[in-house]
């Protein structure tokens, strides 16, 4: 008995211990919210649920403990008119301090500072309404998309009506050159259109390999107005001098955009680049349009893809987009554009957004090489050449043997061409370039070659002397 009491009362210690070991590293946060509202709204990681903060009130996190490496994960429902975020010690005095006056970015990351053990969100003019508001010592998961910093540069700048048309008219093109070239690309939208949409184009530029967000205008729109109330809006907001001002800060080499065509938004769209440009000049400015000359083969497989295409790569992450696969979209496979003016010269080829563009101005440029080509083996010719041919019997030339084997290839070719988001299709796994169909014919080929070698040459065979006719007599005819 006193041996397993003994053994209850270690075991007892072991229990309350344990905890306590794996919370010194840990700490806790402690939210106060006006009128009791849920704290999960803020952690959940659903940019829907949110938490509405009225005019000079406030939402504030207490922790623990102070430490370092925590940050702070802020993400706007709406953007604020005016708002404070403040961070304090222990004794409540203030450490530093950060205003959002009209911000064009919906996410951030904030680093916290050691000593902080208590971070006040204060609504200002306006009311605010907050999606996210959490303290981690980690980085949020992948999957949610969470991209809080824009590109303080950019050789493409791809200005879009709303987040569905920056994949949608895009999406292949900025696979190509993003993800393809490395290229850095800047996306624009103009509204937000619906909020939840510029959450799944930001996980959809996550999986394409991008680590920038979506610059937000935050223009006046209304899904339900029409165009003369969304002309006065917009013109409101004085998009083209936002526009203007990003352009020189990004400095790119190339803008695009949508065509005049493309709708109410796509119109104010168009006209909105179209001035900035004009005040603003850069390299080329293209415009979305199937009768445009200048056309990007989508479908040539990448190696810089793995393997995959750019219109393969796009789609898959397109598929992201889940409100919009409803609608049975698919992503152009070359798609057109015009080039509406530039001061580099005018496309000649027109296979190629670069054209005139000097590589080495780029940021970033990795040179997509093209796939190796499998060319036949060559016949070894034989080292001695015998005086005379020698007859053999009809045995499998290497010639023949090399046929099968390059139409055993071809049959095992994959087709990369993928379906409408709608339909769901394997993901696009990357493929190494040492394995595969490449790999599979090196085998195919060094077996080949084992067949390809050339016999010995024999000696002619003597030839025997024909024994020459003899003469038959011809018969008598009879009555």
């Amino acid at each position: 008995m006193k041996r397993i009491g003994c053994l209850l009362l270690a075991l007892l210690t072991v229990l309350l211990t344990v905890p306590a070991a794996a919370g010194e590293d840990s700490f806790t946060v402690t939210y106060a919210i006006p009128d009791q509202k849920p704290e999960a709204h803020l952690t959940d990681g659903d940019v829907m649920t949110r938490l509405t903060v009225a005019k000079n009130k406030q939402i504030s996190l207490t922790m623990s403990d102070a430490g370092e490496g925590r940050t702070l994960y802020l993400e706007w429902f709406a953007l604020p008119e005016e708002a404070i975020l403040e961070q304090l010690d222990a004794s409540g005095k203030s450490l530093n301090s950060r205003t959002f006056a009209s911000p064009a970015q919906y996410a951030e990351a904030i680093a916290v500072d050691p000593a902080c053990t208590k971070i006040v969100l204060s609504a200002k003019r306006e009311a605010c309404t907050v999606s996210t508001l959490f303290v981690s010592e980690q980085e949020p998961d992948p999957a949610y998309g969470w991209l809080s910093d824009m590109p303080s540069a950019c050789d493409i700048l791809i200005v879009v009506p709303t987040p569905s048309d920056a994949m949608e008219t895009f999406g292949p093109t900025i696979a190509k050159y993003a993800a393809g070239h490395g290229m850095t690309v800047g996306v624009v939208c103009m509204t937000v259109d619906y909020r939840y949409r510029l959450q799944e184009l930001q996980r959809a530029l996550t999986k394409m390999g991008i680590a920038y967000a979506p610059i937000t205008l935050n223009l006046n729109d209304n899904n339900y107005l029409d165009a003369k109330e969304i002309h006065k809006r917009w013109q409101a907001d004085k998009p083209q001098e936002k526009l203007q001002e990003l352009i020189r800060s990004l400095n790119p080499k190339i803008v695009m955009t949508v065509d005049q065509a493309s709708g109410l938004r796509g119109a104010e769209t168009y006209a909105t680049v179209k001035d900035a440009v004009a005040a603003v000049p850069v390299g080329k400015l293209y415009i979305a349009s199937d009768a445009g000359t200048t056309r990007i083969d989508c479908e040539e497989p990448m190696p810089t893809l793995n393997g995959a295409t750019a219109h393969a790569f796009a789609t898959e992450a397109y598929r992201l987009m889940d409100s919009r696969g409803m609608y049975r979209f698919t992503l152009p496979k070359q798609p057109a554009y015009r080039l509406e003016s530039q001061t580099v010269g005018q496309d000649a080829d027109g296979n190629d957004l670069l054209e005139h563009i000097d590589r080495t101005s780029l940021i970033t440029y990795t040179e997509a090489t093209p796939a190796p080509v499998i060319t036949e083996a060559p016949t070894e010719a034989p080292t001695e050449v015998p005086s005379e041919p020698a007859t053999q019997a009809p045995v499998e030339t290497p010639q023949q043997a090399q046929i099968v084997i390059v139409d055993e290839i071809v049959d095992e070719e994959v087709p990369t061409e993928t379906e409408a988001p709608a339909t769901p299709v394997p993901s696009v796994t990357p493929v190494p370039q040492s394995g595969g169909l490449f790999s599979c014919f090196k085998g195919q080929e060094t077996q080949a070659t084992v067949e390809m070698e050339t016999p010995e040459p024999t000696e002619a065979p003597t030839e025997a002397p024909t024994p020459e006719p003899t003469e038959e007599p011809t018969p008598e005819p009879t009555e």
